[in-house]
């Protein structure tokens, strides 16, 4: 699987068809609303220029505080 980042303004882009996730609910969203994950195998056509993360990466890159909220016990 590869994975990217992209602005939740283009969210409304997506073509649902083209990756593993079924609707915009169902994907990853930073803390703060402005950023959101998709995944797939194959490069969606809607794709023109992004980085692409390995899942290593992306797990490394959601673990990090403005993909996670820390929580004090």
């Amino acid at each position: 699987m590869k994975y990217i980042i992209l602005p939740i303004e283009d969210l409304n882009e997506i073509e649902w068809t083209e990756i593993p996730h079924h609707s915009s609910e169902s994907v990853r969203r930073s803390i703060n609303g402005s950023k959101f994950i998709i995944k797939y195998e194959e490069k969606p056509s809607f794709i023109n220029e992004a980085t692409e993360y390995s899942h290593g990466e992306i797990l490394s890159i959601v673990s990090g505080s403005e993909w996670t909220e820390e929580i004090d016990l």
